[in-house]
């Protein structure tokens, strides 16, 4: 009987990308047996994942560097005395422009730091403390307001260049967490695929970065902060564009009023914020419930509107890094935002929690919700029936 290789290699991999399932398989294979194996057989290994699946002599060298590294390797940038100091040359440029309140704050929201207990309990009663960790949110708002200002005065290549090296500063200057790195890859990628001619797909991206933080962080990559920050993203990734079309389709109508195309635009943008909640909802909601025992049900309005509120903030909290007459505005933005948070009567931010005898079925859901989106793919054939 004779074997058709072409499953294996097709143009649709060569041209597109990585099928999801392929590569979370060969990419979790390898990391699972580099460090048990021979070298040379993972060499072997290596050429042939990075062969069909990558087909990139960059990443191959990458990974191949990485996996002959010692299994516990970590990477924290803040021993080196060049990012101590432009860290603390920033700390100290906060507490000159902002009041206390509003200095710790962005101490924590933008340099990563450990934030006071009432800020942290402000945030986590109303289910919001995932914006004082630094994640994707951040890199893309600080990223999007350098493009910003940037665009009109710099061509493409350059702009790439500029915005991967200021990401990369970002990274030594806080503490490279799990989280941190997730972000810093998937955003790097996107950003060095147009410079090497290559595709940037978002869903590969993830399973790369989630295959180099087993390599560089094998025992942070179960942490709890880790597991929330890949689940959030893998719900924004497999769910959020399946919901959003749903409500396109059945809540979207033609308007009678003026201003249609306005009304159309803002419900899409509006259900384009829901659709990205319900999916990390989905993807978060039973491991909060399994690991943290409790899971506030307000967050579910809350995320809706802060977390879009804050990017005006960081926004011009960076402008005012260079012109400091804006740090008077953002004073007064924060601290109505914080004030608006505290205002939230405190018997509305309950959590509820499930007994523990019922854990198998949100194992059970947890379970379905991440392997569904990558058993579908394994039934996709080029062959028509």
């Amino acid at each position: 009987m004779d074997i058709d290789f072409r499953f294996f290699k097709t143009d649709l991999l060569k041209k597109k990308g990585q099928e999801p399932a392929l590569i979370l398989a060969a990419a979790c294979l390898y990391a699972k047996i580099i460090f048990v194996v021979h070298p040379i057989h993972a060499l072997i290994l290596t050429l042939f994942c990075f062969y069909f699946f990558f087909d990139s002599i960059f990443l191959f060298l990458t990974i191949l560097t990485i996996g002959f590294l010692k299994p516990n390797f970590s990477i924290f940038f803040g021993d080196i005395h060049l990012f101590l100091w432009i860290k603390t040359t920033l700390k100290s440029s906060i507490f000159s422009m902002y009041p206390q309140e509003i200095a710790d704050f962005f101490c924590t929201f933008f340099l990563g730091e450990e934030c006071s207990y009432e800020l942290g309990h402000t945030f986590r009663a109303l289910g919001l403390s995932h914006l004082l960790a630094i994640s994707g949110f951040h890199f893309q708002t600080i990223l999007g307001t350098v493009d910003f200002f940037l665009h009109p005065l710099s061509n493409k290549k350059m702009g790439i260049y500029i915005l991967f090296f200021i990401a990369l500063c970002y990274v030594c200057i806080i503490e490279a967490s799990a989280s941190v790195l997730r972000s810093f890859i998937s955003i790097g990628i996107s950003l060095i695929a147009p410079l090497l001619g290559r595709f940037s797909d978002a869903k590969n991206s993830f399973y790369l970065s989630y295959f180099l933080i087993f390599l560089l962080c094998p025992k942070k990559i179960d942490s709890i902060g880790c597991t929330l920050s890949f689940l959030a993203t893998f719900g924004i990734l497999f769910y959020k564009n399946k919901i959003e079309n749903f409500f396109h389709r059945h809540l979207i109508r033609p308007s009678v009023y003026f201003f249609e195309d306005k009304q159309i635009a803002l419900k899409k943008s509006f259900f384009s914020i829901l659709a990205l909640n319900l999916s990390v909802f989905m993807t978060t909601t039973p491991y909060i419930l399994i690991t943290l025992g409790a899971y506030p049900p307000l967050s579910l309005l809350t995320n809706l509107f802060f977390p879009t509120l804050m990017v005006p903030a960081l926004f011009f909290f960076l402008l005012s890094l260079i012109i400091p007459f804006f740090s008077g505005v953002v004073t007064i933005y924060v601290q109505k935002i914080i004030w608006i948070m505290q205002a939230i009567p405190r018997p509305l931010a309950f959590n509820i929690s499930v007994p523990s005898e019922f854990f198998f079925v949100l194992e059970t859901i947890l379970i379905l919700t991440i392997t569904i989106p990558f058993i579908r793919p394994c039934f996709k054939t080029l062959d028509h029936v």
